[in-house]
């Protein structure tokens, strides 16, 4: 039996609807029926009466003679019903109710929108309308054509995203609507009811299920399912998302590859939660930096990609064939990889993609073809997602065991040595940066985090302040009181009267200002990590060991004399003592950077001090993201586009991962350059928001504009003598200004000329709401900590006399 349901009290809706069904019975020798609408129940609902002659009459002659000839020799003898309701709710039990002898496909449901109710909820109704009609389907689920009438396009106004329905204006020409409801009726018998590939959703494909179990394994606290559709992984991306939930997966989008990437790095760096991509064929070179990115985090997860069959002449979009071979590049870069062509190899392949993560640092591409990816598991029943592989419980083995006689070394700087420490963090857990404060505030050991993983350290710890925080470091952005710790009059302090620190840290060139020379001459190095090849060709005292032993033995050994801790106390309260550059207390409009983010940072905390404040900062590349890490105080780590390869633009590309995996609010600084580079953002938000799965409690995102590539034009500014260019500039526009509700998302739009602490201040502390601020600052070249020459700059406080000597040299020239 074919049967239709239509859901609403509109007598033309009903009554087109069965005209058509009587139609299609006719041309089909078929019995209709209306037996299940209840006699007794008033509908308001006349009998069906032929409409009268309109333009739109020919056309429904001519749709009904093409879809008899097709319905005629491919369903004939199939009855029709019609099951009309109020509600959805009517409709489901009216199914349930009825005896279809287990013979029943649902082929269309059609229905108005409810006064008060919202265009986006409607796919609920036909959820609940569709689950009761396939309790009476033989052969597993299939998915009706569905129709939602509106009364006018502005009910249409807001997002509109492809589902399971359609939404349309209700016509006014009467057979223009009965030959929509046709046209559905029999696209939907063909490309779905009779269409020989099509199963249902009775199977499953083999790789789905099996990538769900495996990913289960890989993140038993929870796993991200991050993907971009295209036209061979659909099918296992819908598996994989079916399974996600109930094996502990997140389902993440993003706006191109690249963003799914960079979500996944983001997700890793702040909850230590692997994930899974997906993306079609050629596209694992849409990933461009942040494939690299997620290799040097140590990020395990698997990313499948399509691939051509083997043997295949030039195939579209494959990148393994006769002519090319993708796989190279994944060598090149260092990326585990693995073929998968045989179905039979499914469990052995990911089998041997876990063991690689067990040595290897980072993802394992899984280059997977059509016959691959595309298999169905045998039976009609749901898969066995609890089953397991014989795989290790976890992917980490214990580092190497610490050295005594390095050990030694460390603590006596520590205990004895009257040098000023300063501690650099890289990625700590929360009981190392625990281990590493108490430490500090016992010893008097000043302590940094970076431009790339800024708030590993911060300025407060669940609201109290942490007293020998200095701030982060960099090759960009770093503080001028760490740096007025490490140098006296411009120049680094004499060696034996520092000791720097990098822990958990392959101590990068992005990691700190100074230049390799500075490191090897003038400083005395220490470094810790678990890797013996990531210890820097600069660094003294190496330390390759697990860092939590590392600190519980220090922790144990502590006996620092005080005089030696009050000493360390005054190096950096003094280091404290300067006030900041002239730019920082002059409001211009456009307001300078320098102002713009001292004033934020005031008043950030007294939000956290005052209100107990939490967020997690987002920062992308460029001299505002770079801006944002110098001066505001964080409470907790954050995410950094600078890290690795530092594309601009990822750390925005990766803010919807951000937001549907937080509790707190999320304040992201993105300069113009970074947002133009890539695609916004905001439909992203939009769908999440529609999903139920906008986590956060508030998304506020700094546009940051002052027209141009800024670290570019200071480059050429100081190094060229040469004003900015054509090259570094950007045509700014700002967000829209007021407040949208786009579908289930409140966008608030504000364009900040002056700094508005009101404003800010209940924009950032609102509930449920995206800020959309945009902020258009002045270009300068001052402070920042943007290089080593503006710390020589005039509007410093203390002019070292190393300026005087830089400017000499500029005159004699």
């Amino acid at each position: 039996m074919l049967a239709a349901v239509a859901i609403t009290t509109d007598v033309a809706l009903v009554s087109a609807t069965l005209d058509v069904l009587s139609d299609i019975a006719d041309a089909t020798e078929s019995a209709f029926s209306e037996r299940l609408e209840d006699p007794h129940r008033p509908t308001g609902c006349a009998e069906a009466v032929s409409p009268p002659t309109t333009p739109g009459r020919p056309t429904y002659r001519r749709a009904l003679a093409l879809a008899s000839r097709y319905l005629t020799r491919t369903l004939k003898d199939r009855s029709v019903a019609l099951i009309r309701a109020d509600t959805a709710l009517e409709a489901a039990w009216r199914f349930a109710a009825a005896d279809f002898g287990g013979n029943l496909d649902l082929v269309l449901v059609v229905g108005t929108l409810p006064a008060g109710d919202r265009a986006d909820t409607w796919g609920d109704d036909l959820a609940r309308v569709t689950g009761a009609g396939n309790a009476q389907r033989p052969s597993g689920r299939t998915f009706p054509a569905a129709m939602l009438y509106v009364p006018s396009a502005d009910a249409l106004d807001g997002p509109r995203i492809m589902g399971r329905h359609a939404t349309r204006v209700m016509p006014t020409d009467p057979w223009l609507l009965r030959t929509e409801l046709l046209m559905a009726i029999t696209d939907h018998v063909q490309n779905t009811l009779l269409n020989p590939l099509n199963r249902g959703a009775a199977a499953h494909t083999s790789l789905g299920a099996a990538l769900a179990r495996t990913m289960r394994q890989l993140g038993p606290l929870g796993w991200g399912f991050h993907y971009y559709t295209g036209s061979m992984v659909s099918s296992l991306i819908e598996d994989v998302e079916e399974f996600a939930g109930t094996t502990g997966g997140q389902v993440l989008r993003g706006a191109n590859e690249c963003a799914l990437a960079a979500g996944a790095l983001a997700r890793w760096q702040l909850m230590k939660q692997p994930y899974l991509i997906v993306v079609t064929s050629a596209m694992v070179d849409e990933f461009k930096g942040a494939l690299a990115n997620l290799r040097d985090a140590g990020a395990p997860g698997l990313i499948v990609c399509g691939e051509a069959d083997p043997g295949q002449w030039l195939p579209f979009q494959g990148t393994v064939h006769d002519h090319e071979d993708g796989r190279a590049v994944l060598r090149a870069r260092g990326i585990a990889h693995i073929f998968m062509d045989e179905p039979a190899r499914i469990a052995s392949d990911l089998e041997a993609a876990l063991g690689l993560l067990r040595h290897t640092e980072g993802p394992v591409v899984l280059l997977a073809t059509q016959r691959v990816l595309e298999d169905l598991a045998t039976g009609d029943r749901r898969p066995d997602l609890t089953a397991t592989a014989t795989l290790p419980a976890q992917l980490t083995t214990a580092g190497p065991a610490l050295d005594p006689a390095s050990v030694e070394t460390v603590m006596r700087l520590i205990n004895t040595d009257p040098a000023t420490l300063l501690w650099q963090c890289g990625d700590l857990d929360a009981q190392e940066r625990k281990l590493v404060v108490e430490i500090a505030e016992a010893a008097g050991i000043a302590l940094a985090d970076s431009l790339t993983r800024p708030g590993t350290v911060s300025a407060f710890v669940d609201g109290a302040p942490v007293s020998t925080y200095v701030g982060p470091m960099g090759i960009y952005g770093f503080s001028d009181v760490a740096h007025r710790l490490l140098h006296r009059q411009g120049r680094l302090r004499p060696r034996g009267s520092q000791v720097l620190f990098f822990l958990k840290s392959r101590a990068a060139q992005a990691m700190t200002p100074l230049s390799e020379a500075g490191l090897n001459h003038k400083v005395t190095v220490v470094q810790l990590t678990r890797r013996a090849d990531h210890i820097a060709p600069f660094t003294d005292i190496p330390l390759v060991c697990d860092l939590e032993e590392f600190l519980e033995v220090v922790h144990a050994r502590l006996d620092v004399a005080p005089q030696v801790v009050a000493a360390r106390r005054a190096a950096i309260e003094e280091a404290r003592r300067s006030r900041p550059v002239l730019a920082e207390e002059v409001p211009t409009s456009p307001m300078s950077p320098n102002y713009f983010f001292a004033s934020l940072a005031t008043l950030l905390e007294t939000l956290i001090v005052s209100r107990g404040y939490r967020y997690t900062g987002v920062f992308d590349v460029g001299r505002g993201g770079a801006a944002a890490v110098r001066h505001l105080p964080r409470t907790g780590p954050g995410f950094s586009g600078w890290y690795g390869r530092a594309s601009m633009g990822d750390a925005y590309q990766a803010l919807p991962a951000i937001t549907a995996s937080t509790d707190e609010p999320v304040l992201a600084f993105i300069g113009d350059g970074a947002r133009a580079i890539g695609p916004d953002i905001t439909e992203v938000l939009v769908e999440q928001a529609m999903r139920g799965h906008m986590r956060c409690p508030n998304l506020s995102i700094f546009t940051l504009n002052n027209g141009g590539h800024s670290i570019i034009g200071t480059y050429q500014e100081t190094r060229r003598l040469r004003p900015v260019g054509r090259q570094m500039g950007i045509p700014n526009l700002a967000a829209p200004a007021g407040d949208r509700d786009l579908g289930r998302l409140r966008v608030r739009g504000r364009q900040l000329w002056t700094f508005d602490g009101a404003e800010l201040t209940h924009g950032l502390t609102a509930r449920g709401v995206v800020n959309e601020y945009t902020i258009p600052l002045d270009h300068n070249s001052t402070g920042d900590g943007m290089s080593l020459m503006t710390t020589l700059g005039w509007q410093n406080s203390e002019l070292p006399a190393l300026a005087y000597r830089v400017a000499q040299a500029g005159a004699v020239r």
